[in-house]
């Protein structure tokens, strides 16, 4: 219920103007809110992608950087094993094995003698 009162509203001109101007006064603060709400909430997004941004162009380049390393590793890994494969293929051949065994272990034919010469007096000959 509603208490009855001695004062009644004036309808003129006047008194419909300012209820305008009021309430457009009212949906402008709402407005302004609103819009300041937006621009906040619009700039904490736009903060915390940037931060990520930041840190995944790190962890690329970090990632990257790794990568890097190791193919280069790889490449000088498949280098020794292609030496090695090398090797073991010069191993297989007897010619080769008989050479390498006499030159590393001075290894002689029965009968054969084997003169070690100074390496100095050869360089001096040369």
């Amino acid at each position: 219920m509603r208490k009855s009162t001695k004062v009644k509203t004036m309808d003129n001109d006047y008194y419909k103007q300012q209820k305008i101007e009021s309430m457009n006064a009212k949906y402008y603060q709402q407005y302004t809110l609103l819009r300041r709400i937006i621009v906040i909430v619009t700039m904490i997004i736009t903060l915390f992608l940037g931060m990520r941004l930041v840190t995944m162009h790190y962890q690329t380049k970090h990632i990257n950087d790794q990568t890097q390393k190791a193919n280069e590793s790889l490449k000088s890994v498949k280098d020794k094993q292609g030496k090695l494969e090398e090797k073991i293929k010069q191993l297989n051949n007897e010619d080769y094995l008989r050479k390498v065994i006499r030159e590393k272990y001075s290894y002689s034919k029965k009968d054969e003698i084997v003169y070690n010469l100074p390496t100095e007096v050869i360089k001096n000959n040369q």
